[in-house]
């Protein structure tokens, strides 16, 4: 290849009898032309309009058909007025550059890849801080716990999918042992009558031992109203633990609001979704009153038109240097009961991209990468922890946010507050 000038008089070539560079070159990279520009030079009454290498004749029948005069190729055409200045989001300057579509129409683009960081904030009063207590206050209301010897409570009618036995029980005397669930099998609870779960309870909470658990597994909830019809989004289970470990009893604590609840309900469903079989433990199934926690801290963009490409996570802790056991959750002693949950999540329809859940210290620091620590003279330890997931594989927008989900009380660590590290994409309307 060798660079190619092609001269022109700036007085007699151009019509206006004047040249603006940049809104040249830019004509010039959306037209037709393959070769690939390098630059224009402007001196006195010349302009040099510098290729990679020679033109073909079709190109430069594109470019000028008549270097004699005035043309009708892009010389020819060419009014001589400026770009307009850099249009601005945010006081940012939108970068415009010329692409082509698949059908090869040329059209201008606009970009905005602006580095910058957001702290996680907590969606209902927009503090950072999430060294707070995030269980739920009021007092539990028993759903289901069994029917028989010790476990009381007005419990909802079970059916379907399983039966009511003694050694399934977390606690009391009985617990409900799905069998192994077909394809689509459920087990439903009913109240019996319709039930106002929005206006009256902040979180649904079980114990659950997974007996049988196929990677291809799913285990999902919803609720039911009176004809069996689902009212908003069902979850699924696996998306809101640490894991899905056989023989082990956890309990799940599911936000209300995740469920998206547009009416009234009146049915419990737990849907087993897998061909190969699936086999749970379930009891202790109660919905907790508002007051309190869950607490969801969020990253999400400003508008429709703001994506963030995510290029790291961080979660700075700090707490008493002398509790970081592996059993314990930074100072937190026996660790949390529920987790702290970090994930992508739709807001439309309650949809988890994927998710992170540590209950101790061994989750925190496998699940994330430790990034430094530093002793203070009070004692306290802070540790900064990081997951980056490289900006093409995490993209918050108006609707899949970012969010840690406080479902234990961490008031007892000396501070605690996440980040986003991203660059900033705005696309032009």
């Amino acid at each position: 290849m060798a660079e190619t000038t092609y001269s022109y008089t700036i007085s007699t070539d151009f019509p206006s009898g004047k040249v603006a560079p940049s809104a040249l070159f830019a004509e010039i990279q959306v037209s037709a032309i393959v070769t690939a520009m390098e630059r224009i030079d402007t001196t006195g009454d010349t302009c040099d309009v510098v290729f990679k290498d020679a033109l073909s004749a079709g190109d430069k029948t594109i470019l000028d058909n008549d270097t004699t005069g005035p043309s009708g190729g892009l010389i020819g055409a060419h009014t001589g007025v400026p770009l307009e200045g850099p249009t601005t989001v945010d006081g940012i300057p939108l970068v415009t550059f010329p692409q082509r579509s698949a059908d090869d129409v040329p059209f201008v683009a606009q970009q905005q890849l602006v580095l910058g960081q957001e702290e996680f904030l907590r969606t209902d009063d927009g503090t950072a801080l999430m060294n707070i207590d995030g269980t739920s206050s009021g007092t539990p209301v028993v759903l289901w716990n069994g029917t028989g010897g010790s476990d009381t409570g007005a419990d909802w009618t079970a059916s379907g999918t399983g039966s009511e036995t003694v050694g399934s029980m977390h606690a009391g005397t009985n617990g409900w042992d799905t069998g192994v669930a077909a394809l689509n099998d459920s087990t439903v609870f009913d109240n019996g009558s319709l039930v106002d779960v929005v206006g009256t309870y902040e979180t649904l909470t079980f114990w659950l031992q997974p007996k049988a658990f196929p990677a291809t597994s799913r285990l999902a909830v919803d609720f039911l109203d009176a004809s069996n019809s689902q009212v908003g989004n069902q979850i699924r289970v696996e998306q809101s633990v640490t894991n899905m470990d056989l023989d082990v009893w956890q309990q799940v604590s599911l936000s209300i609001s995740d469920f998206n609840l547009t009416a009234d309900v009146q049915k419990l469903r737990f849907r087993y979704r897998t061909a190969a079989g699936q086999q749970h433990f379930l009891d202790d199934i109660e919905l907790v009153p508002g007051g309190g926690g869950p607490y969801r801290f969020r990253v999400e963009a400003p508008d429709a038109l703001t994506r963030y490409h995510v290029s790291m996570l961080v979660l700075v802790v700090a707490a008493p240097s002398a509790g970081w056991n592996p059993t314990a959750f930074a100072d937190i002693a026996g660790g949390l009961s529920t987790g702290l949950l970090l994930r992508q999540r739709r807001k439309s329809d309650s949809e988890v991209l994927w998710k992170l859940n540590s209950k101790d210290n061994v989750d925190l620091f496998g699940r994330f990468h430790p990034q430094d620590d530093i002793t203070f003279a009070n004692g306290d330890l802070l540790v900064g922890f990081m997951v980056k997931p490289g900006k093409a594989a995490v993209v918050v927008t108006d609707d899949e946010v970012l969010e840690v989900v406080v479902r234990d009380d961490l008031s007892g660590l000396s501070s605690m507050r996440g980040y986003v590290h991203y660059g900033k994409e705005v696309i032009a309307p």
